[in-house]
């Protein structure tokens, strides 16, 4: 395969991952908790997240984002520590490593925030979608965290995540588009 080859499907396969992230993410939802449907979906929807941070991590630093490339592997980071949960138990050291990978979100999505290709809207909405994992980290943190009581941050975490990267979705197929049009 080209490298030119490999250019031109980089954003549609970075656009592929974060959409069927998001498709997975619901599908699971759907699934009663600790059903193999929802383990199986979360899985193939965390890999997904995992995958798109990656490619969109080389693709920065390809263009010289080297924060904002940073940023997306923060993110592979700590999605791959939520990945590894999902198997688990729910007990006290679970629940201790959930809140690990939610401190690797934090910075991930700050550095990103330096990348211009986004809009200003779409950088500071990244930042609020931090929010409810840093409520649910904090209530961890201080030996508060009751799963039935406080999941809802994490539902909630993780809708603006995938909500978010179905934006970058559209941000990274957007100059793809453009350039296929004007040829």
């Amino acid at each position: 395969m080209s490298l030119a080859r490999e250019e031109k499907h980089l954003p549609i396969i970075i656009a592929m991952c974060f959409i069927g992230n998001f498709i997975l993410g619901g599908i699971g939802q759907s699934f009663s908790a600790s059903s193999f449907g929802r383990i199986l979906a979360w899985q193939w929807g965390s890999l997904l997240f995992m995958a798109g941070c990656s490619l969109y991590a080389a693709k920065l630093h390809t263009e010289k984002w080297h924060i904002s490339s940073a940023g997306f592997i923060m993110l592979t980071i700590g999605q791959g520590i939520f990945y590894t949960l999902q198997n688990a138990n729910s007990d006290e050291k679970d629940v201790a490593l959930f809140a690990a990978g939610i401190m690797a979100f934090l910075p991930g999505m700050a550095f990103i925030c330096y990348y211009s290709g986004f809009p200003v809207w779409l950088r500071i909405f990244s930042l609020i979608a931090t929010i409810p994992f840093t409520i649910q980290m904090i209530i961890i943190d201080s030996g508060k965290y009751v799963a039935e009581k406080d999941m809802w941050l994490s539902t909630i975490g993780f809708i603006m995540i995938q909500l978010t990267g179905i934006f970058w979705s559209y941000y990274v197929i957007r100059p793809y588009q453009e350039t296929k049009q004007q040829k």
